[in-house]
């Protein structure tokens, strides 16, 4: 699966507030959440999605 591409695309349709949640398993919302939640406490993990959506412009 292209992660990049769902990642991206889920931000564009936040920014828009849209509910992507519909498209979206009961897995990968709570791994969405797991990644918000470790963003705080772990650099890394943020640096990683930062990276990500930035490598789209």
């Amino acid at each position: 699966m292209a992660y990049k591409k769902l990642l991206i695309s889920i931000h564009n349709e936040s920014v828009k507030k849209k509910n992507y949640s519909k498209k979206l398993t009961k897995d990968i919302l709570n791994n969405i959440e797991i990644l918000s939640n470790k963003c705080f406490n772990q650099k890394g993990v943020f640096t990683v999605l930062v990276t990500i959506i930035k490598g789209r412009f």
